[in-house]
């Protein structure tokens, strides 16, 4: 796919400090520990349902995840990528704000199938040691509702109330729990490539001051605001000096326990991460 502003341009971009461009064998280091490894294995120790994919990308080649549809691969079903800010010497704590942008594409089976459980993860962004923390934001297909949303610490969702009705995505859209439609609520596609972009504004802890954002687009489309909360709380987890620190790309699925129909396939490319506003592939930057 060819974007208005390619990938090696977006990386040049001021305030950038992380490109994976998921095409070179180091962007899939299976040992060495933090923060040297990237690639961890699924639950059964295996590394089989995460490779490299350079037949289908949207340059070069992208990770790919295969999600089995047998339930006793369970919660981590395919394992998963990290990205450590600290290989960079960076991490987001109080009155800070940083961006990051993914391409992601779902086949046909990964949105159709039930896979069991919650639904699934897909783009993680966290603090400390785990991502059912305080810092914890976590991107999500919830109860398998085919559209994305966000969770804190886990459990909570992201969500806003108004006029007794429950947001799941707000922004330019307007997506009401159980009025779930097209017009209103953004909805995963298959076998096309989107586009999510976060800002995360960090207050300070404990306050309603930070801000989260986040858009999405399809193929070479603009980019539309699906999450939008001005007033988001952030508590620290350990001490006031913890930080923002960590992206990781996976499928989980907590509580799975079901079979599925057959396999899903999630494939991920041209991760960046940056202090400032990452240009957008197509259209104009929010």
């Amino acid at each position: 796919m060819i974007d208005a502003v390619p990938f090696s341009q977006r990386c040049r971009a001021a305030g950038v400090f992380k490109c994976v461009s998921f095409d070179d064998d180091s962007d899939f280091v299976t040992s060495g520990g933090f923060p040297k490894q990237t690639i961890y294995p699924n639950s059964m120790g295996s590394f089989v349902n995460v490779t490299k994919d350079c037949a289908i990308a949207v340059s070069g080649c992208s990770i790919r995840f295969t999600v089995p549809g047998t339930p006793e691969a369970g919660a981590n079903m395919a394992g998963k990528f990290e990205y450590d800010f600290v290989k960079e010497n960076k991490g987001f704590g109080q009155n800070s704000t940083f961006y990051v942008q993914i391409r992601t594409r779902f086949d046909p089976p990964m949105l159709a199938n039930n896979f069991g459980g919650e639904g699934w993860k897909f783009v993680l962004i966290y603090g400390t040691k785990t991502s059912c923390s305080s810092l914890g934001l976590l991107n999500q297909n919830t109860w398998y509702a085919g559209f994305p949303t966000m969770i804190h610490e886990c459990s909570p969702g992201i969500y806003t109330i108004s006029a007794n009705k429950q947001y799941m995505q707000q922004g330019d859209y307007n997506c009401a729990y159980n009025n779930y439609n097209d017009k209103d609520c953004a909805y995963f596609k298959p076998n096309l490539w989107m586009t999510f972009y976060w800002k995360i504004h960090v207050g300070k802890w404990g306050e309603p001051n930070s801000t989260l954002e986040a858009w999405l687009s399809y193929g070479k489309g603009t980019l539309k605001k699906w999450i939008y909360q001005p007033t988001f709380t952030f508590k620290f987890e350990d001490s006031e000096k913890d930080v923002l620190d960590k992206v990781a790309l996976t499928p989980y699925i907590t509580n799975r326990k079901e079979a599925a129909k057959s396999d899903g396939h999630m494939w991920f490319d041209e991760l960046i991460v940056s202090s400032q506003p990452i240009p957008a592939p197509n259209g104009p930057t929010p």
